[in-house]
């Protein structure tokens, strides 16, 4: 019996132990997943390159891989990120590019840039001045606020700029801790030199890398485009182009290409004399009338819908452009592989929504912005629709490349919206002349004093439906963390809350 006894104990102790190890093998198995599943979702590049393709003025809701119905504008852009991290709502930190280029390349808050280029430097812009700016890299206001070449060069990064436009570049301070720098801010006769000059540098990085694989230099490269800033647009004459009564293809810039502008004065409002531009009107008007308001409802609807038009147009020009760049990365396998490729704008354009010809306001059209990244050996994509701040760009790159922040910038960043985790940002601020907050869906905007709109940009983009009457609560809840943002920035940064700079 004891015998009996005896063996059944030690049958229910063998099946208890092996239950056990099951269960510790299950344990083990469960957290080995989810280490690699942890894993999986960790982003860390060390030593990549990395190149910025910024195009100014570029809206997010022209781009097909961010609204279909734009999916034959731009082929190029979409086939080479499809496969990328697709940020769908990023907001812009202001709607031009004086401040915002700054702001962005230095990560910086934009109210802090708006102070200094206020108070130091009025307007950075060598066209206004008539002549060519001094470079005050390391002496200027700007040398407190380490941009993106600087912070690379210090990694031992080779860094290369190549600027068209001039609100950028060298004549926002921004070339400083450059190896290479090529301006083209008055490309009259070289209006693709831009794109020629980002294939070529890529060619000659793609060859170097091969030469010297056992002591290789990782490198950045920006390229900022002007190709799409708004009218006039600069154009080939020898593509195809809508032809209608109310544009004006003017051969201002040699024979082959074409300035393009509106002839308003088919509306009753004389932008050309004897075909000619007037340059007073376009001075006084064109470019400082943001809100078109003598347009009668018909007239601007016909406007509206060529602008869009010739938009995408132009933007059909500059995807074939970037599909060159594309070209070349796509060409060497062994460098797109070890290769961070981020697309983004400054800022986008009125293009007459809102009755905004221009920009440089805080309405959608102005600062809802695209950030595409082409990330090594991703093989599908990764879409985020949380809202998110452009000018947490650069940090998420740090974070990527394992580069520590610098101590004067801001500890934002994408990397927990990747992760899955917690968005650090509770409201986003900007300002661009006037000023805006948001919060979710909701974005308060503050014309001047105290004119306010309210919009759900989530529901109503195009912000065609004020609703300041409606929720006045929600409202003033922007309203006061706008103004607590402020006073908290310039007390920290030694600047009284003046009247913000308007920036073209």
């Amino acid at each position: 019996m004891k015998y009996k006894e005896n063996k059944k104990l030690k049958t229910r102790i063998i099946i208890f132990l092996i239950f056990i190890a099951g269960i510790v093998a299950a344990l083990f198995i469960f957290n080995t997943l989810n280490i690699q599943n942890k894993k999986s979702n960790t982003y860390e590049c060390k030593n990549c390159n990395v190149i910025f393709l910024d195009v100014d003025l570029l809206r997010a809701d022209h781009i097909g891989l961010l609204n279909k119905e734009y999916e034959n504008t731009t082929p190029n852009i979409d086939k080479f990120f499809r496969n990328g991290i697709i940020f769908k709502d990023v907001t812009a930190p202001v709607g031009a590019t004086q401040v915002g280029n700054i702001a962005i390349l230095t990560n910086t808050d934009p109210f802090i840039i708006s102070n200094i280029v206020q108070t130091k430097y009025y307007d950075l812009n060598p066209e206004s001045l008539k002549k060519p700016l001094i470079t005050y890299s390391n002496k200027s206001e700007f040398s407190n606020y380490k941009n993106i070449f600087q912070i690379f060069k210090k990694q031992n990064y080779t860094t290369i700029e190549i600027n068209d436009g001039g609100f950028s570049g060298r004549n926002t301070f921004m070339d400083a801790g450059t190896d290479e720098y090529y301006e083209e801010t008055f490309p009259e006769k070289k209006i693709n030199e831009a794109f020629k000059q980002t294939t070529k540098k890529i060619l000659e990085l793609e060859k170097n890398s091969e030469a010297n694989t056992s002591n290789k230099k990782s490198f950045f490269l920006l390229m900022h485009s002007n190709n799409l800033h708004a009218m006039p647009y600069r154009y080939p004459n020898n593509r195809t182009h809508i032809n209608n009564k109310e544009i004006v293809y003017l051969k201002k810039l040699g024979k082959d290409w074409y300035n393009i502008f509106f002839d308003f004065d088919k509306s009753h409002q004389p932008l050309t004399e004897n075909k000619t531009i007037n340059p007073v009107w376009l001075k006084r008007n064109y470019k400082k009338s943001f809100h078109i308001q003598w347009m009668n409802e018909s007239i601007y609807q016909n406007f509206h819908k060529l602008s869009y038009e010739l938009y995408s147009q132009q933007l059909k020009f500059v995807d074939e452009q970037l599909g060159t760049i594309f070209n070349e990365l796509e060409n060497d396998k062994n460098l797109l592989n070890n290769t961070i490729v981020v697309l983004y704008s400054n800022h986008g354009d009125g293009l007459l929504d809102n009755k905004i010809l221009n920009h440089d306001v805080s309405y959608q059209s102005c600062i809802h912005v695209p950030i595409l990244i082409r990330y090594p050996n991703m093989k599908k994509s990764v879409i985020i629709k949380e809202p998110v701040a452009l000018l947490d760009l650069t940090p998420t790159i740090y974070a990527l490349l394992n580069i520590t922040n610098p101590k004067n910038q801001t500890d934002y960043g994408l990397i927990p919206v990747l992760t899955g985790n917690k968005y650090d940002r509770e409201y986003l601020f900007g300002t661009s002349g006037d000023r805006f907050v948001r919060k979710g869906d909701m974005k308060l905007i503050i014309f001047g004093a105290n004119l306010k709109e309210l919009y759900n940009v989530t529901s109503d983009p195009k912000e065609t439906n004020n609703l300041i009457k409606e929720y006045p609560q929600i409202a003033q809840e922007l309203n006061d963390a706008l103004e607590i943002h402020q006073i908290t920035i310039a007390a920290r940064n030694n600047f009284k809350v003046n009247k913000l700079v308007r920036t073209t």
